[in-house]
Parts: structure tokens; C-alpha cells; sequence
């Protein structure tokens, strides 16, 4: 399969969706191993709204890893989905559904993830804030994870600096939806994001931004590095958030205690501060 067929960025030069090489994809590799999470041989990695697998791809081409999607629409539709939502020329589903790793058809809103196994990774990049009952959503990632494994979430930010300068000047904030058109039906601060994270029996590994500056400018050489040096130390500012979690024992009643703790309120500056540490 011609993986570059169709597929326009905003400099007209064709790009390979199994690699996405300017947005969140290598932002999260590259926060996996400057936090030194090892991926062993053999993990299983569960990806939450996988489309047709690109994030996965990216990830065998690095590690030995058993890869799981989990996405809505029927393998029957994979053609139409790929055109549509890809502008993917494919002939067969199986160019796309291949033996290389295994996909699920979910409604994961309605019906939850529907499977009994465990997970090294689960990664759930821009899908939390597509969800109703986020309180669910997390604790079926828990449920879900093994001992020892990580949570790789993604979200936009409703705190980026664009937001920060146009929502006082009376413009609605980006991200947000009064139709349905992406979904959104919430979005976090990087604070809420980790405190309600960890209400569910997790700790805060790393934090990142996809994106400080426009996207559009990210396909750049030098304002990409400019982007990499902002992203990572102002998570807070970033149009986009990444965090890392790994599960911590919970104690009796944790679970079913959704209220805020002492520590909930901690502020998007002490989160930067703690990313130019890690950094």
C-alpha cells in the first residue's frame, strides 16, 4: 500500500499518516524516554481510538510490543473511513487490518471496552474529552492496566494560551463545541486533568504539551524546535496536554470517593515547574 496517497499537509507536500511526524505521536515518544518508561519485549499495548492504527505502527517500528486497537466503526467500513476521515485510497480492508496487530470495534461511551484482559500500556490520545462519564472511562483504564504499566492520555487544553487571550476579549474558546462537530463534550486543565487522573489510583510520570505554537507552524525545522523547548516546559500554555500516569495501590473506598483532596487544587505553574525539572 502507497501509505503517502491522498494525504495533503498545509504546505501541499504529502505525508505518511502511520507516522505523523509533526504532532502529538513523537511528542509522546520522546516524553516515554526522557521520563525512562522501558516498553519490554513482548508488552501488550492497548490504543483508545486507534483509526487505522497509525499510533501503533509508530510504536513497532521502535518496540517489540503486542499492539490492540480499539476504534467505532465496523472492520466492514474501513474503506470508507480511510477515504473519508483519511483521504486514504485503500482496496482492501486487509491493507489496512493486517495480521501486524489486532483491532476491536467499540462504542467504548455505550458499552465500555468489552474485553477481560490486561494491558502493559493503554494510550487514549484525544478521546477523554469525547466522553460522557469520564469518572467510568478512567476506572475502566485502571481495570485495565496491569501492575506496573502506564496510562498515556492526550487532551486539548481549555487553559492554552490561545484561550488565555481571546476568551477575555469575548471570543468563544477553542476546543470547546456548542454543535456537534468533534464530539467535545468537556475539556481539562492540565491540573484537572491530573488530579481527576488521580482520584483513580494513579501518580503523575510526566507531563507535556503537544503544541505551543499553531500547528500550522510546526512542520517548520526551526520553529518545531522552538515548539519542542516551549511544549515541554509550559504544558499549561500548550493547545494540547500529555500526561503520563502509572497505577499506585488504592486504598479501600478510593474508588467510590470521587470528592477533591488537599492536593487536588495544585496550579498549572507548579505543573510547568515540575516539567522544567523533568526536563
Amino acid at each position: 500500500m502507497n501509505n503517502k496517497v491522498g494525504i495533503k499537509t498545509w504546505f501541499g507536500k504529502p505525508i505518511d499518516p502511520y507516522s505523523d511526524p509533526w504532532y502529538r505521536f513523537g511528542r509522546i515518544l520522546s516524553l516515554l524516554e526522557r521520563s525512562q518508561v522501558a516498553v519490554p519485549n513482548g508488552s501488550r499495548w492497548l490504543d483508545l481510538g486507534c483509526q487505522i492504527g497509525q499510533f501503533l505502527k509508530l510504536l513497532q517500528t521502535r518496540y517489540q510490543i503486542s499492539p490492540t486497537g480499539i476504534d467505532d466503526f465496523d472492520e466492514d467500513n474501513v474503506i470508507e473511513v480511510c477515504r473519508k476521515h483519511m483521504r486514504l485510497e485503500i482496496k482492501s480492508a486487509d491493507e489496512v487490518l493486517d495480521p501486524s496487530w489486532r483491532y476491536l470495534s467499540r462504542r467504548i461511551d455505550k458499552m465500555g471496552f468489552d474485553i477481560k484482559e490486561k494491558f502493559s500500556f493503554i494510550s487514549a490520545l484525544e478521546i477523554i474529552e469525547h466522553m460522557i462519564d469520564t469518572d467510568a472511562f478512567i476506572k475502566e483504564c485502571r481495570d485495565h492496566l496491569e501492575d506496573g504499566g502506564y496510562l498515556v492520555v492526550s487532551t486539548p487544553n481549555i487553559n492554552s494560551l490561545r484561550n488565555r487571550l481571546v476568551v477575555p476579549l469575548g471570543f468563544y474558546p477553542s476546543g470547546m463545541e456548542y454543535r456537534t462537530i468533534n464530539h467535545h463534550v468537556r475539556l481539562y486543565n492540565a491540573a484537572t486533568l491530573k488530579s481527576h487522573v488521580e482520584e483513580y489510583g494513579f501518580r503523575l510520570v510526566a507531563m507535556s504539551g503537544g503544541n505551543f505554537l499553531p500547528m500550522r507552524f510546526l512542520r517548520r525545522g526551526f520553529l518545531r524546535r522552538i515548539d519542542d523547548l516551549l511544549s515541554g516546559r509550559f504544558p499549561s500554555f500548550c493547545g494540547c496536554i500529555i500526561a503520563i500516569f502509572a497505577p499506585v495501590p488504592v486504598a479501600p473506598g478510593l474508588a467510590e470517593d470521587h470528592s477533591t483532596s488537599a492536593g487536588s487544587h495544585r496550579s498549572s505553574e507548579s505543573l510547568d515547574d515540575a516539567a522544567v525539572a523533568m526536563a
